[in-house]
């Protein structure tokens, strides 16, 4: 027996487990920043409704929550009382899982009584 054939096996395995191990570790990283997206869509919406509740722009109110790569990219609809914020997904891994946007909503309540 020879010990030398073995030792081949096992790097040849290694070899073939390294690209999918790479790859799963890619789409973990991907599916955490699509995550990440969403919290902070919602954090501007939320400032974006309290906006409302103060008479202020909600626009310029969830977009300033942003960061100033994000408020580019941003897009921000104001429907009635409600304030959604949608954010691309991250671009550097947007391929790799196919993620859409992350999107969010905040309600500022019904309309206040005269």
């Amino acid at each position: 027996m020879r010990w030398r054939e073995e030792g081949g096996q096992a790097t040849v395995e290694l070899l073939a487990v390294v690209p999918l191990v790479i790859v799963a570790a890619l789409a973990a990283a991907a599916v955490l920043a699509r995550a990440g997206a969403g919290e902070r869509a919602g954090e501007a919406a939320r400032a974006g409704a309290m906006a409302l509740l103060q008479d202020d722009d909600p626009a310029a109110a969830a977009r300033g929550t942003l960061a100033p790569g994000e408020r580019r990219k941003a897009r921000v609809a104001v429907v009635g009382r409600r304030v959604t914020v949608s954010l691309p997904a991250p671009s550097g891994l947007r391929g790799l899982v196919g993620l859409g946007p992350a999107e969010a909503s905040a309600d500022a309540g019904p309309e206040p009584r005269p």
